[in-house]
């Protein structure tokens, strides 16, 4: 019988990694809302806000295939399909 793997290597239980995903899709819709504020008097903050967004989009679809559990995965992915969406109907957000 192969030894466990050592803490720090251990996947976290499933339902972490989708209350962590859930967390992060809150965040990044907070910032596309907070890039929407700056639209209006800085666009430098609003750039960097949207980039946050892309870069939290990327980060949660590299994890959102790791849930096994089906419907928490497509419960994140519809989130993700959302947020993509908004990100792409926001005014220069390309």
């Amino acid at each position: 019988m192969p030894a466990a793997a050592p803490a720090e290597h251990r996947a976290p239980p499933a339902h972490i990694l989708v209350t962590v995903l859930n967390s992060d899709l809150d965040l990044a819709f907070t910032f596309l809302q907070t890039a929407k504020i700056e639209s209006w008097n800085d666009a430098d903050h609003c750039k960097a806000t949207l980039e946050k967004v892309r870069i939290a989009l990327e980060s949660i679809r590299g994890f959102q295939g790791r849930i096994e559990h089906v419907v928490e995965r497509n419960k994140i992915h519809r989130r993700v399909n959302e947020l993509e969406a908004a990100l792409n109907a926001f005014p220069d957000s390309n």
